[in-house]
């Protein structure tokens, strides 16, 4: 049984106990999959349910297991009404932003950390960049979905979670532990 400061504990029969306000839940084993702020202000402000975020957002609850921490909660919340896409001026309320996120998955509370110390795990980033990659780190994820390029270029120091486009995301093919093919997306 592994214990740590974190919120994650895993239990004997490997599943993964996440703090969700004051209660603990339970989440199967799986591929834990989370997104960037922009993918998911993308997905609150779609009308039709057509763009990348969408789908992509889509098959993480349909194959995997998506997240959503606090963390990225507040930055949505924070951004809805001044950040525009492609499709115009988003505009959401609280609860909106609260109901549309919650209908991807568990929302994960995971405790905030200094500024300075997320520089010193993952390098000198915007904070906002700084805190997506660590909520993701210690939710257990194996996938970061993002439309940032400066999350999607280079190596982020001290960050073992893939950090995909959601279009590359859509193509991924699962793959079983010897390596082979078990279905392409």
């Amino acid at each position: 049984m592994r214990r740590s400061k974190d919120p994650t504990v895993t239990d004997n029969k490997g599943d993964d106990k996440l703090a969700i306000g004051p209660d603990i839940i339970t989440l199967p084993n799986g591929v834990r999959v989370t997104f960037d702020s922009s993918v998911l202000i993308s997905f609150i402000g779609s009308k039709d349910g057509m763009t990348l975020a969408d789908k992509a957002i889509q098959k993480a609850k349909t194959d995997d297991i998506p997240i959503i921490t606090n963390i990225l909660l507040e930055e949505c919340v924070a951004v809805t009404g001044r950040k525009k896409t492609r499709r115009g001026q988003i505009t959401a309320e609280e609860d909106e932003v609260f109901i549309k996120l919650s209908s991807i998955g568990s929302i994960v509370r995971i405790p905030l950390i200094s500024d300075e110390e997320l520089k010193r795990m993952y390098g000198n980033r915007d904070t906002t960049d700084l805190k997506i990659l660590y909520s993701a780190d210690r939710a257990g994820c194996v996938f970061l979905i993002a439309y940032d390029k400066d999350l999607l270029e280079g190596e982020i120091k001290g960050l073992k979670i893939d950090i995909l486009h959601p279009l590359d995301y859509l193509k991924r093919t699962e793959r079983n532990f010897d390596g082979a093919d078990e279905k392409k997306v």
